[in-house]
């Protein structure tokens, strides 16, 4: 058995060791009358490789364990890539020196509280900490994975880019679909997303723009992926981007799950020694990364 690194495309220095790891396995029966061979690995950015193995991945099928919802409560649409503020805060500004890249999701780049936790101003009602307005689908439709976007006058239009504290809120227990879009905008990169405080099943993967009619006949329903750690629970949980480097400058949004019927499903208060948070100056980078073409990786996920 031989396992290799995989990277989307070639990334700025430090570079991802390009290296190969071996075992071998032996069973019990298996003849000892040939030695192993070594696999030949694709190189390190063949995506149609990476693709074809993990959207092969198939959960268990285990008595007990948790079904594909069929009645969806709430449908998302959620865009995610990279846009850009003006440093003086206007709407638009001309200047490319004047804007700050950034990352969002549904057009709006995401705002750490400086102050007070989103958990704790969820709890105690404290307001002007974050607002439930985050967007069910972004605020305007076109062709996301566009490559000729890159430094357009169309892709001019669709950079400036809002920023806040948003949140969405649900019922407890509520079944959400979401589709995550990626975009083109200024730079096409793939995003591994995230999720705390939830499982979520993954039933349909692919690349360009998600066409409802055409995919949803392929969904998983049977025996999909299902992904992270634990049940749903009741609180602020933060959705975000998994590369470091997209988190600090937005590509995140919360979701505010409200109390259940039963002592079990509601939130309990804070310890008595519950640190409080002190004043934080989240630092925004003004440039991210090197706006490279990649070659049409973007994909959405459902």
């Amino acid at each position: 058995m031989a396992a290799s690194p995989y990277a989307t495309e070639d990334p700025q220095p430090p570079y991802l060791e390009n290296t190969t790891t071996r075992g071998i396995l032996q069973y019990k029966s298996a003849s000892l009358s040939s030695s192993p061979v070594m696999p030949s690995l694709p190189s390190l950015h063949h995506t149609p490789t990476a693709h074809r193995f993990y959207t092969s991945l198939t959960s268990l099928l285990l008595p007990g364990q948790p079904t594909v919802p069929l009645h969806v409560d709430e449908r998302m649409f959620i865009t995610i890539g990279v846009g850009t503020l003006c440093k003086g805060g206007e709407e638009w500004c001309e200047l490319i020196a004047d804007r700050l890249v950034v990352t969002s999701m549904n057009n709006v780049s995401f705002r750490l509280p400086k102050k007070v936790s989103m958990q704790e101003a969820h709890f105690k009602s404290i307001e002007g900490v974050f607002t439930t307005d985050f967007p069910n689908k972004p605020p305007l439709f076109f062709d996301f994975t566009n490559a000729s976007l890159h430094n357009g006058t169309i892709e001019e239009s669709l950079e400036p880019t809002a920023i806040g504290t948003k949140a969405k809120k649900l019922e407890y227990n509520a079944t959400v679909e979401i589709v995550l879009q990626s975009t083109a905008i200024v730079a096409t990169q793939s995003h591994p997303m995230h999720i705390h405080g939830f499982n979520f099943f993954v039933v349909a993967q692919g690349f360009g723009n998600y066409n409802e009619q055409k995919v949803r006949s392929s969904y998983n329903l049977v025996d999909p992926q299902v992904r992270n750690t634990i049940a749903v629970p009741t609180g602020v949980w933060l959705m975000h981007c998994h590369m470091d480097l997209h988190l600090p400058v937005g590509l995140a949004t919360a979701f505010v799950v409200e109390n259940g019927p039963t002592p079990d499903s509601t939130l309990p208060p804070p310890p008595a020694d519950f640190p409080q948070c002190s004043s934080l100056d989240v630092a925004r980078s003004e440039s991210i990364w090197n706006q490279d073409k990649s070659d049409g990786k973007d994909s959405y996920l459902r």
